[in-house]
């Protein structure tokens, strides 16, 4: 069985380039997607292997697209991005 791997990012270029160099055709099976909406509607019809995504976006944020696709998944404190206008960390 040939693995899927679904690579979400707002810059469809850096998604396109990311999954194109993920593997060869037949080892590998990419599905690039621009909005997480799309990703998570695909994902619910046809589960992916692994999900790459992008941690800043526009609407919804990467750790936020990982939990809703993976409610069992856990992931690390301190992975999300800072929200809009909040003080860079040092």
């Amino acid at each position: 069985m040939v693995p899927t791997i679904y690579v979400l990012d707002d810059d469809v270029v850096y998604a396109k380039l990311l999954a194109a160099n993920l593997g060869s055709p037949g080892r590998v099976r990419t599905r690039v997607f621009e909005r997480p909406d799309d990703l998570l509607a695909h994902h619910a019809e046809e589960p992916a292997d692994a999900v790459i995504t992008d941690l800043v976006m526009p609407d919804l944020n990467g750790v936020d697209v990982t939990r809703r696709h993976c409610p069992a998944c856990r992931v690390p404190p301190g992975s999300a991005p800072p929200r809009r206008g909040a003080p860079a960390r040092r």
